[in-house]
C-alpha cells in the first residue's frame, strides 16, 4: 500500500503546475518534491505508530537542511468521521504541527485518496471528534518555517501542507453548553444566565485578555512595562519594537500582510488560550501574553508604515 501512495503522489506531481520535480530516490525520505522558489519537501508515508522522539529528530534534521517535512499516515489508524477520539501523543503532535490537521491516505485497490483529518479542540470536559476534509490538491502544496509551541514539541520547524485552509465546522460555543464552557467570557459558568457570542471582527484581544488575566504570572514583562508609573499608552509605543521574533511567534515571515497576521493570530489564540489548558493555566497565560504582544506590535508597525 505504501508503494501505491508513492505512485499516486508521483502521478499527481506530474499534473501540478507549481511542482517543479519529484524524486523517489531520496536518501532519508520516501520521496522529495521541489516546489516553486526552490523549496523542497520530504514526504514520509507512515503505516505504523511512531514515537515523539522520532518525529522531533526528523524535523530537526530536515529543518537544518532547509528541507520541509510532510507526514502522511495510514488511514486505517484514523478514527471514523464524527467519532469521539483521544489521539495518542504522536498523532496529536502531527495534528499540532499541521495547524489542526493530520494527513491520511486510503487505498481502494490501486486507487489512493489523501484527506486531511481535524480532531476538534478540547473544550473543558468535552470529547474531541474527528472531522474529514476533501481530498488534497498537490497544486496547492506549500512549505514554510514556523514556530510550533504545542506541549509535545517546541521550536522552529520546516513543515509542509496542502494549503486547503480551515475545512472543519466552526463551532458555536453554545454547542458545548452541557460542559458549562464560555469562549467569549473565557470562564466556566452557567449558560442559562449568560448569552455567549462568537468573537466579532472588531474585538480587541489585548484589552479583553488584560481584563481577565492581567494579574496572572507577571505577563507585563512581554509588554515592556517598567512599573515606574509612566503613562501606559506612551510606554507601550516606546517599548514595543518589531523583529523577526514577533513574526515567528505567529508562524509568519516578516513579509506577511495584515490579513495574514490577523488570521495567524486568531489561530494561535485559539490554540494557546489559558482556558483551553486548564491544568497549565499560568504557563499558557504567559504564552498568550507573548502572542498578544507580538500581534499588537506587528499591527502597530503595519498601520504606521
Amino acid at each position: 500500500m505504501k508503494q501505491f501512495v508513492i505512485d499516486h503522489l508521483t502521478g499527481e506531481c506530474g499534473k501540478a503546475e507549481r511542482i517543479v520535480t519529484c524524486s523517489r530516490r531520496a536518501k532519508d525520505a520516501d520521496m522529495t518534491i521541489e516546489l516553486e522558489q526552490g523549496k523542497r519537501v520530504a514526504v514520509y508515508v507512515i503505516n505504523r505508530a511512531i514515537r515523539l522522539p522520532e518525529i522531533r529528530e526528523r524535523l530537526e534534521m530536515n529543518t537544518a537542511k532547509r528541507l520541509h517535512t510532510l507526514f502522511i499516515i495510514d488511514g486505517r489508524m484514523m478514527p471514523a468521521e464524527n467519532a469521539e477520539v483521544e489521539p495518542p501523543y504522536w498523532m496529536a503532535a502531527l495534528h499540532a504541527l499541521n495547524h489542526g490537521r493530520v494527513y491520511a491516505y486510503w487505498c481502494d485497490g490501486r486507487e489512493v485518496t489523501i484527506r486531511p483529518v481535524h480532531m476538534d479542540w478540547k473544550w473543558g470536559a468535552s470529547p474531541r471528534t474527528a472531522e474529514y476534509g476533501p481530498a488534497v490538491d498537490l497544486n496547492r502544496m506549500r512549505a514554510e518555517i514556523s514556530l510550533h509551541t504545542s506541549k509535545y514539541m517546541h521550536g522552529h520547524y520546516a513543515t509542509a501542507d496542502f494549503g486547503e485552509g480551515q475545512f472543519w465546522k466552526k463551532h458555536d460555543p453554545m454547542d458545548y453548553r452541557q460542559y458549562k464552557y464560555s469562549w467569549r467570557q473565557w470562564s466556566y459558568q452557567s449558560t442559562s444566565k449568560t448569552r455567549v457570542d462568537e468573537p466579532q471582527e472588531d474585538w480587541e484581544p489585548w484589552e479583553e485578555f488584560n481584563q481577565h488575566y492581567g494579574d496572572v504570572g507577571g505577563y507585563q514583562h512581554f509588554r515592556g512595562f517598567s512599573g515606574r508609573g509612566e503613562n501606559q499608552q506612551q510606554e507601550r509605543r516606546r517599548a514595543v519594537t518589531v523583529s523577526n521574533r514577533e513574526y515567528a511567534l505567529l508562524g509568519l515571515s516578516n513579509s506577511a500582510s495584515y490579513d495574514e497576521v490577523k488570521q495567524a493570530y486568531r489561530r494561535k489564540a485559539r490554540e494557546n488560550h489559558p482556558d483551553m489548558h486548564p491544568h497549565e493555566k499560568e504557563k499558557y497565560t504567559l504564552r498568550m501574553a507573548e502572542i498578544n504582544a507580538a500581534f499588537e506590535a506587528i499591527s502597530r508597525q503595519q498601520k504606521e508604515s
